[in-house]
């Protein structure tokens, strides 16, 4: 159930940041991890629909998805499939993700 639910949440915030993309027809950086696992299969997935909508999504696989997460909040990714565990330490300046780097 935890799992649906970071899922869901996950789902959620990609397409919601990318809603105003697809509606520029542009090009998109994205990141995520291994290709066979849920969170590298998903941003696959959409990469083929947002092709269908003249979206070009370049897809970099294999990638740290917390660094990915720093990437998106310093605006040199578009978008990443990320941890919620990570994206809410980010949001409240905990663990590794503090200001401070303690």
């Amino acid at each position: 159930m935890m799992f649906k639910n970071a899922l869901r949440k996950t789902v959620l915030a990609t397409t919601l940041g990318l809603a105003s993309v697809t509606a520029q027809a542009a090009d998109i950086s994205m990141e995520a991890a291994t290709a066979q696992s849920v969170v590298g299969l998903m941003p696959q997935t959409m990469a083929s629909y947002l092709a269908d909508k003249d979206v070009n999504v370049q897809l970099a696989m294999g990638q740290t998805l917390t660094k990915s997460l720093l990437k998106v909040a310093t605006g040199k990714l578009d978008s990443a499939v990320i941890p919620p565990g990570a994206f809410k330490a980010l949001t409240v300046g905990k663990g590794p993700l503090q200001e401070d780097g303690r």
